[in-house]
């Protein structure tokens, strides 16, 4: 019992000293590559798309089953042809922090 205690306190300690349970510091991610682009439209390289992920929130994306998954979009609807009507879903700001 005293030694499952003393590990867990070296374990908390340890999560503490590195930052997971304490104040936040800057994360690093390793990727092999560049990024081809910062423009969230145009991009077609996988260690791209990855790093864009973190950054940009699209309206919505694909599942793996290729079943389209919203994201910002609460709903989209098709209005004509060229013309679609997309729902933002509630509690959305933008980078500045304008509703």
């Amino acid at each position: 019992m005293r030694k499952d205690m003393f590990v867990l306190l070296l374990v908390l300690m340890a999560l503490l000293g590195n930052g997971i349970l304490g104040e936040a510091k800057t994360l690093v991610i390793g990727i092999h590559d560049d990024l081809a682009t910062l423009d969230p439209a145009d991009f077609s390289h996988r260690q791209t798309e990855i790093m864009l992920r973190q950054i940009y929130e699209g309206v919505s994306t694909y599942t793996p089953a290729r079943e389209i998954q919203y994201e910002l979009a609460e709903s989209i609807e098709a209005i004509d042809d060229k013309t679609y009507e997309i729902r933002i879903r509630r509690g959305v700001k933008f980078h500045d922090g304008t509703p």
